[in-house]
Formats: structure tokens, sequence, C-alpha cells
């Protein structure tokens, strides 16, 4: 009804998408392998444009570190708050 999906030709944002990232797109890609190509290229990049070994796991996990400070640093405010307002 839709046609075949894996045979779509890649839209001209993600080619240009995937040269600005310094991914070489093989010539007869389709648009789902270009999108898993650059999927790939942004989980295996840390922010700022560095790339992370494998035992990091990428940007994900990097986000999760930061949340996971994010929210002890959070803990540690309310806790304070906490003491401050019961030493008075």
């Amino acid at each position: 009804m839709f046609g075949n999906k894996s045979h779509e030709k890649p839209t001209s944002k993600q080619l240009n998408y995937a040269r600005h990232l310094g991914i070489t797109v093989p010539r007869k890609a389709s648009k789902w392998e270009v999108s898993d190509l650059i999927d790939n290229a942004l989980n295996s990049r840390e922010p700022g444009g560095e790339t992370s070994n494998r035992s990091s796991g990428g940007f994900k996990a990097w986000v999760r570190r930061k949340m996971i400070q994010f929210m002890l640093l959070c803990i540690i405010a309310i806790a304070t708050v906490i003491a401050i307002v019961f030493a008075f």
C-alpha cells in the first residue's frame, strides 16, 4: 500500500547532515540506512565533537551521568534548605 520503504532515497537534509558529521554515505543507501548511519555517528560522540570510547556508552550514557549528577546536586540543595529551616 505504501510502497517498499527500504528503497526510498535519502532526503537532501539527511545527506547534508551526514556530510556535516563526516559520514561517507554509500551511493545506493536507502533513507533508513542513512538514518541509521546518522544515529550511530551521534551515539558514538560526546558533546563538543569528541568521540567517546566504546566502554563509555556514547551520548546517551553521558546524558544519564549528567542527569544523575544533577539529581544528586538537587538532593543536597534540598537537604541544606531543610536543615536551615529546622535550625530556626
